[in-house]
């Protein structure tokens, strides 16, 4: 009997490097203008109960100083947050919070008493706290996901839930689409809309490329240059 050797050896090299050292905050917030993430403008800074007030909300302040968007969520310390059961009561708590605030507003405005600014306001932040207890998620958290309404007639028109189809909310998000300031946000609105369809059909790519495949015409120039894209997708050296 022979023996031989296999060699099956992968190596995968995940390094990276870590910096310590004192004033990195504002080291961060020069490297991320430099271009460190690219075009982004809004972030989420992610800490624990135990770090919150020393680094969290220093940095939160630091990139909101630095002209840029973000949010604080703070999870209770400890190894118990650290799951995926965490991730779901939020996602199921936003989600429960903005159905019945949408809900309610509807309802009022179908009974001929619709909603001005403070009383959604003072509707959003009873929501907010009673899905916080029942799904012992942070009220932080969903503050940031559900932001208040601002007391200004731009806003108003804006964000304003209607029960009648003129109001649905497929034309409710057509407008604050049509409100967004420049083409950065609106291709960012772009990507929100394919990640949605990403997620509604599983991650599954055939039927999201479908969806998107409505918007072509059957042999116009953009979908021949949509062909000659692919074409070249597929033809390509690197098919990673």
């Amino acid at each position: 009997m022979s023996n031989f050797h296999v060699a099956l050896k992968k190596v995968v090299d995940d390094s990276y490097d870590v910096q310590i050292g004192c004033g990195l905050i504002d080291d961060m917030i020069q490297d991320i203008k430099e271009g460190l993430v690219g075009n982004k403008k809004k972030f989420a800074v992610i800490t624990d109960s135990n770090v919150d007030e020393v680094y969290g909300r220093p940095v939160l302040e630091k990139i909101l100083a630095a002209g840029y968007q973000g949010d604080l969520f703070v999870f209770a310390a400890g190894e118990k947050s650290k799951v995926r059961k965490t991730k779901e009561e939020i996602e199921d708590a936003k989600r429960e919070a903005k159905s019945e605030l949408w809900a309610a507003e509807t309802l009022a405005r179908d009974n001929g008493k619709p909603w001005d600014v403070p009383t959604y306001n003072q509707e959003r932040e009873r929501v907010i706290l009673d899905m916080s207890r029942r799904y012992s998620v942070a009220p932080e958290i969903l503050f940031a996901f559900i932001p208040q309404r601002p007391d200004d007639e731009y806003s108003k028109g804006a964000i304003y839930i209607d029960s009648t189809h003129a109001g649905s909310a497929k034309n409710k998000a057509r407008y604050l689409f049509n409100s967004l300031k420049s083409d950065i946000q609106k291709k960012a609105a772009v990507q929100i809309a394919i990640d949605d369809l990403w997620k509604r059909y599983g991650n599954k790519p055939v039927p999201v490329f479908e969806q998107v495949l409505k918007a072509y015409e059957e042999n116009d120039a953009h979908t021949l240059k949509l062909v000659e894209d692919l074409e070249a997708l597929v033809y390509a050296p690197d098919k990673k």
